[in-house]
């Protein structure tokens, strides 16, 4: 069984993968124009979930987060913001990439272990970097 002191530190140490994690806003710029249909839609969100899956390891609650995985995961929840945020086109898939943000943002609390404040502002933080370099703000 977890101590609160190790519990604790692994929470911490979540965190700080996340707010060190390195962000590929190059690859978020260019899926952030990809031309959408219920397609991309069904690969983005089994992208998504597969995220979460971690090995199948979803509901048993196992495995730590990597920085690797910190980095896919905010890459995604990035991307899913800018979707929402500036995509006007994609009204008809709003449902389902709020649904998409909804999960990444489980996957977030679920590894920072119920605080994901820290990490969600970096998330706004970063969409709001990236958005002046898209062509849907402009």
């Amino acid at each position: 069984m977890n101590s609160p002191c190790s519990s604790q530190l692994a929470t911490s140490q979540s965190v700080e993968f996340f707010l060190n994690a390195a962000i590929d806003s190059g690859w978020i710029s260019r899926k952030a124009g990809t031309e959408f249909d219920g397609d991309v839609l069904i690969n983005l969100k089994k992208a998504i979930y597969a995220i979460g899956q971690g090995g199948r390891r979803w509901f048993s609650g196992g495995g730590e987060l990597s920085p690797r995985q910190a980095s896919v995961i905010l890459d995604y929840a990035v991307l899913v913001n800018l979707l929402l945020e500036c995509r006007d086109d994609l009204a008809p898939y709003r449902d389902d990439l709020t649904d998409c943000r909804e999960q990444l943002q489980m996957q977030i609390s679920r590894y920072t272990e119920g605080q994901p404040d820290q990490v969600m502002e970096l998330v706004d933080s970063l969409a709001a970097k990236i958005k002046p370099m898209l062509e849907c703000a402009r």
